[in-house]
């Protein structure tokens, strides 16, 4: 015996084979003949009520990563941030080039220059500490005197006064020199030179004196040179 299950929309129908039942014995009937040839399907049936819903399934495995997609476009700019903290001074650079000449300044006023007058061989010297405190010296003058030693049997030491300006600061010497009436040019270079000291002492604005000293007597006159220079 065959049974036909309904079944839902889309899905085949189920046909379900059962058991033949036993023959029935008719009373003044024979047996029953052989089972006949199934017989061609029915119709569909109509469907049926729809079924409870399934629980759901496990989570699938998370697919490959696709590509990367194109690049957007540029967004707008944003706003400008607060300034940041001041930072450390960096170490000095190198020296930058020469640069260029500036204009030429403006003349400034007159100094006080050169103190006027000054004869020809006079030098320029300071006159006290004040600025630009000048004034114009001789610088040196020179000249000849005698000492007399007098007449035998004579003595050793002679002085003589000079008068001449003579500079503050400046430098005062004398020497044996150039012959006399009484002593030759030999004998003021050659003895007199040798045993005759001059030395220069007393020395003031209007002139200084000459000291002509010897171990031995001399007699007559000596010739002596003097000299000052700034």
């Amino acid at each position: 015996m065959t049974t036909v299950v309904p079944s839902r929309p889309g899905r085949p129908v189920v046909v379900q084979a059962q058991p033949a039942p036993p023959p029935v014995v008719a009373s003044g009937r024979g047996p029953a003949g052989p089972q006949g040839a199934q017989g061609p399907t029915g119709p569909a049936g109509p469907a049926g009520p729809q079924g409870l819903r399934g629980e759901t399934g496990p989570q699938g495995l998370t697919g490959a990563t696709g590509p990367t997609g194109a690049t957007g476009a540029t967004g707008p700019r944003g706003e400008t941030g607060r300034q940041g903290p001041q930072g450390e001074t960096g170490p000095t650079g190198p020296t930058g080039p020469q640069g260029d000449p500036g204009p030429q300044g403006d003349t400034g006023p007159a100094g006080p220059g050169v103190a006027a007058g000054g004869a020809t061989g006079a030098v320029l010297r300071k006159a006290s500490e004040t600025d630009y405190a000048t004034e114009w010296v001789t610088a040196s003058a020179s000249g000849t005197v005698n000492a007399d030693f007098g007449a035998a049997p004579g003595t050793n030491v002679v002085e003589v006064a000079v008068a001449t300006t003579v500079p503050a600061g400046a430098r005062v010497r004398a020497w044996v020199a150039q012959g006399t009436a009484d002593h030759s040019d030999y004998e003021h270079a050659v003895i007199l030179a040798r045993h005759v000291s001059a030395f220069v002492s007393d020395v003031t604005g209007s002139g200084f004196t000459i000291t002509a000293a010897t171990e031995l007597r001399l007699t007559g006159l000596v010739g002596l040179r003097w000299e000052w220079s700034v």
